[in-house]
């Protein structure tokens, strides 16, 4: 018998989440029907781990391959060979980190109704057919929905609510940016968020979005980098420097590298130092030390400039997450204001996309980032602000966070970026503290160290720089 090969899809999600997920488990059991699998391999999998659950109150994890053991005499060899397969490529990719459970709940939902309906139907046309149209009618109105203590909308005031509600808070992915002193000023940023940085243009957006990519994958998150412009090899290059600290020209080896003078104090300095040049030999001596510390994975998909946007963007991960083994924990996408949008006014794209953007992080249950450029005169500002928000305003009702690029040319040159917290919708902020971030970008390093600052007050637009906006927690 030929087992039929099931693809990183929504079925296999269902099973990977009942193996190794006590909370995902828990909350799928109630309502998993067996038929709902398209193989039958698959449902014995799945009520091995059912089973367990039940017997032990949680899920089996590497338990379940004592239970194939114990259980592979009655199973054909073909079948053997199936589950052999599944489990080894289970171990090997998941042992070390967790899922984005949340999502591949919601898609086991999905594929649940999707399931019912498909078997409904054929039921309904045997029926048909033998002129049986009142059983007929009954499988139908059966077959409409899956129960789903979320489908009708939530009781707030009710106990179950309340258990559902903590129960979901606790598998949220809740990551930091590993910007030691932004990651002060914002918290944790936890999936369905949509967190925006603005900032003129070639003050390092795609450099701070590669810093929190490397970083985000060693805590243990798996991320899908979209870029709307360049080349890959540009990108994979920075990445490279970012990982290594290596530079990429003989003439740039010596560098001044920044450093605060004291613990206390955001008075800076600068020492010469030399940093070795990028050759593949290095670089993979380099990327094996990191794949061994890393429980995370990157992916990079790179659009020509001018011919992408989110449809695109959308098609793209459905593709990936269909013939591979990569489900996303946090989307990247540099930047709003390259991407394509059905819309030739600039307002409309502007805001159609940040809408798109927050509904793509609501829907996949994932943390959004994305850059966005501000207005012309912000090339020149010593602060940003939230009406440098380029051509519609309305792009900030989307966003959870929205975090300003601060750099002078002066401080270009010395090596300092300085990141503000301009909008968070779940935290209380003042946009007149500010993270000064020391950096060494010939070499890669977008974050050597950090303070908490005050904003400074004094430049071209100190009439509008110190203004502290604060707002309570909503």
């Amino acid at each position: 018998m030929k087992i039929k090969k099931i693809k990183a899809n929504e079925e296999r999600q269902l099973l990977i989440g009942m193996i190794i997920s006590d909370s995902f488990i828990k909350r799928i059991y109630p309502i998993i029907k067996y038929e709902y699998f398209d193989s039958k391999i698959s449902a014995t999998v799945g009520k091995w781990a059912i089973d367990y659950f039940l017997k032990y109150s949680q899920a089996p994890g590497p338990h379940i391959q004592n239970i194939y053991e114990e259980n592979k005499k009655i199973l054909s060899e073909s079948e053997q060979e199936w589950i052999s397969a599944f489990l080894d490529g289970l171990s090997k990719e998941y042992e070390k980190k967790g899922i984005n459970e949340n999502y591949i709940f919601d898609n086991s939902l999905k594929f649940f109704k999707q399931q019912r309906l498909k078997k409904s139907i054929e039921k309904i046309k045997k029926l048909l057919e033998r002129g049986k149209v009142e059983e007929a009618e009954e499988i139908w109105i059966k077959s409409r929905t899956v129960p789903n203590s979320l489908d009708l909308g939530i009781d707030p005031l009710d106990e179950k609510t309340i258990d559902t509600v903590f129960e979901r808070e606790q598998t949220r992915i809740k990551v930091q940016t590993g910007i030691e002193s932004l990651d002060n000023l914002l918290g944790p940023i936890k999936s369905g968020w949509f967190v925006l940085f603005m900032g003129p243009q070639k003050r390092g957006k795609t450099w701070t979005f590669i810093w929190i990519a490397i970083n985000l994958i060693l805590q243990g998150f798996n991320v899908t980098f979209i870029s709307f412009e360049g080349e890959d090899e540009d990108w994979c290059i920075r990445a490279w420097m970012s990982i290594c600290s290596y530079v990429t020209e003989e003439d740039s080896q010596k560098l001044e590298m920044p450093y605060f003078i004291s613990e206390s104090s955001s008075e800076i300095k600068h020492k010469k130092i030399k940093r070795p040049v990028l050759n593949k030999r290095k670089v993979k001596s380099k990327i094996r030390k990191l794949n061994d510390l890393s429980k995370g994975k990157l992916i990079l998909k790179s659009f020509p400039m001018g011919s992408a946007g989110m449809k695109d963007a959308e098609a793209y991960v459905d593709t990936l997450e269909a013939f591979s083994d990569h489900t996303t924990d946090v989307f990247i996408f540099d930047y709003i204001g390259i991407m394509e949008a059905p819309f030739n006014d600039r307002k409309e794209k502007y805001n159609w996309t940040g809408m798109r953007l927050k509904a793509f992080a609501h829907n996949k249950k994932a943390i959004v980032f994305s850059g966005h450029q501000g207005r012309r005169e912000t090339l020149d500002k010593l602060n940003m602000g939230v009406v440098d928000v380029p051509e519609d305003v309305r792009l900030l009702g989307h966003v959870d966070i929205l975090c300003g690029i601060n750099q002078t040319d002066e401080e270009r040159e010395m090596g300092v970026m300085r990141y503000s917290v301009l909008i968070h919708r779940h935290r209380k902020y003042a946009s007149s503290k500010q993270a000064k971030v020391l950096q060494m970008v010939d070499a890669g390093q977008v974050a050597l160290d950090s303070r908490v600052i005050k904003a400074p007050t004094v430049g071209i637009d100190s009439e509008a720089d110190g203004e502290e906006n604060t707002y309570p927690y909503i």
